[in-house]
């Protein structure tokens, strides 16, 4: 009996520790990961949290106003007399005036540059977009660099311009 349950004990091991390796492998595999120049991250403080907390509480107008540009896109695209509105158009910031005012505080608040293609783990995903264009709308993640010479640096970037999110092979 006593072989018996040795027997088990070793099997249900290695089913553990190949479960923790494939776990491992997968990880491994798929990572997120800073673009291929380097990033500037915005280092994470009570005042960064504040700005971001702001602009996520402003989402819902802001959505409306990224609404107001693609209805005045669409209108623009359809009616030959649309003059003014094709200038008001090739201005787009004009629409979001308060994420261009969020985005240049985050420009300013103190950051670090860590090198391309470094490895991050993603500690908080916010609202906040970080993209000057309405039309598209990326946002801040909190992130610990992995790897190289940045590893164990925390902050704040832009998701897709300047992290890519696990799926990305190594």
């Amino acid at each position: 009996m006593g072989n018996r349950a040795g027997q088990k004990f070793s099997s249900l091991a290695v089913i553990i520790l190949m479960i923790t390796a494939g776990c491992a492998a997968f990880k491994a595999r798929f990572s997120s990961i800073t673009a291929d120049r380097p990033v500037r991250l915005v280092l994470d403080s009570p005042e960064v949290r504040q700005l971001i907390a702001r602009q996520e509480a402003f989402q819902p107008r802001e959505r409306a106003e990224i609404d107001h540009f693609k209805k005045d896109r669409d209108r623009e695209r359809t009616d030959d007399a649309a003059g003014p509105l094709r200038e008001s158009l090739q201005h787009p910031e004009r629409y979001i005036p308060e994420r261009t005012a969020f985005l240049d505080a985050m420009a300013q608040a103190p950051g670090v540059i860590v090198p391309g293609k470094s490895y991050c783990r993603i500690l908080a995903r916010s609202e906040a977009m970080c993209s000057r264009q309405p039309y598209y709308n990326p946002t801040y993640l909190k992130v610990r660099i992995t790897s190289g010479p940045s590893k164990g640096q925390e902050g704040w970037a832009c998701l897709g311009d300047d992290i890519r999110l696990g799926g990305v092979p190594l």
